[in-house]
């Protein structure tokens, strides 16, 4: 299972293990059982893992109940996870009395669960429901594919802004970079193709995936 999330990639992981590697994305891992992380030649156990941006990192795990996100670097949960719990380290480990469970829920259940975790270790609040129309208006299209196709200037003219104060305005008012935010989405977009043509035809979807994913798309 993989949600996309506001400012994160919720995964539910059906791996025991991973190579050494590393991304531009934070990771939160909690578990049922201790997951052991292997960062920069220091290995650790525990319930609940955090991962900084850029770390070279390998995790095992236990048990399919399991959450991990992968969280935008620019949003408000990577600065509060930042300061709160990695503190200028390359991750942190703790032990919490975890009764995790997973199996069966679904992904609105999941992400549930997801907001209640974030919100117990005090790194989420709701966005406020009162925002500004031009805002409200460009996360409404979000999952529109043609609406994705547009760059930060063209969104900028659209709403009456010059692009600073958009991107200005954007983070106030979501928590997290716009650039960052279209990205998020058009991963999500590509990852709902994936789905579409391995149920319905390989070549019927690639033509579309691969146009999406050429210099057509403009951040």
């Amino acid at each position: 299972m993989l949600i996309f999330w506001n400012s994160q990639i919720i995964s539910v992981p059906t791996y025991d293990k991973t190579e050494m590697h590393k991304h531009a994305l934070l990771h939160l891992i909690i578990s049922k059982k201790p997951v052991r992380v292997e960062t920069r030649n220091v290995i650790e156990e525990g319930r609940l893992v955090f991962i900084g941006q850029d770390v070279p990192h390998k995790v095992a795990l236990r048990t399919r109940d399991t959450l991990l996100f992968l969280i935008d670097p620019s949003s408000a949960i990577a600065d509060a996870i930042s300061n709160k719990y990695l503190k200028g380290q390359p991750s942190a480990v703790l032990h919490p009395d975890c009764q995790l469970s997973i199996t069966g829920k679904s992904e609105r259940d999941v992400v549930d669960l997801a907001k209640q975790i974030l919100t117990d270790l005090g790194i989420y609040s709701e966005i406020p429901q009162r925002m500004d129309v031009r805002i409200k208006r460009i996360l409404g299209k979000m999952d529109e594919r043609e609406f994705l196709l547009k760059n930060v200037d063209e969104l900028a003219r659209e709403a009456c802004l010059s692009n600073s104060r958009l991107s200005h305005l954007f983070k106030q008012e979501t928590n997290m970079r716009l650039k960052n935010c279209i990205l998020m989405h058009k991963l999500k977009m590509v990852y709902l193709d994936v789905q579409n043509f391995i149920g319905c035809g390989f070549r019927k979807n690639l033509k579309a995936i691969i146009s999406f994913l050429s210099g057509k798309v403009r951040v």
